[in-house]
């Protein structure tokens, strides 16, 4: 730890900056953190390790951009039930923002590792409400009687390619 103490910014940022696109923006919020958890004037490591995550990404997965949603949208032919079901969620979101709920805990997941397997069920969560979603846009472009033309289970097992994405789920 003794050689860590000696290591100023300046020589921080030439050994990364080859390794960083951007650098200077990155690694001037990471030293800053680094340098404020070690100095002890933060005990919050969560910030330290928060600073670790792609900035690029914060928005977008945020916004439920994560790759299996993406495949799914791209697989439902349309993001129609997604806005749809974001708009409910975004209406919820004074109780708890599902989409936003999935990024903290895929934040956490450096420092906990439990996390990971949270995150990992709030998408399957997220990715379900988007099939579902989906299915009542169906069944009511099927302008039927009222009644549901098919189960949501036939629903889903008629289309094996979803099935094949909710079984590959990943953080990304």
């Amino acid at each position: 730890m003794g050689d860590l103490q000696k290591i100023d910014q300046q020589t921080f940022q030439k050994l990364f900056s080859s390794v960083v696109p951007a650098a200077d923006e990155v690694l001037n919020s990471f030293f800053d953190q680094f340098k404020a958890f070690h100095d002890g004037r933060t005990s919050n490591l969560q910030n330290f390790l928060c600073s670790l995550r792609p900035v690029e990404y914060q928005e977008s997965y945020q916004n439920g951009e994560y790759s299996a949603i993406l495949d799914l949208v791209r697989a439902m032919s349309g993001g129609a039930a997604k806005e749809s079901l974001d708009q409910a969620i975004d209406k919820c979101a004074k109780v708890v923002n599902l989409r936003i709920a999935i990024y903290h805990l895929y934040v956490r997941s450096v420092g906990e590792p439990q996390s990971t397997q949270k995150a990992l069920n709030f998408l399957e969560r997220y990715f379900n409400l988007l099939m579902y979603s989906q299915f009542i846009k169906d069944e009511i472009a099927l302008e039927s009687t009222g009644t549901l033309s098919q189960r949501f289970v036939a629903w889903t097992k008629a289309r094996p390619e979803l099935t094949h994405l909710l079984n590959n789920l990943s953080l990304r």
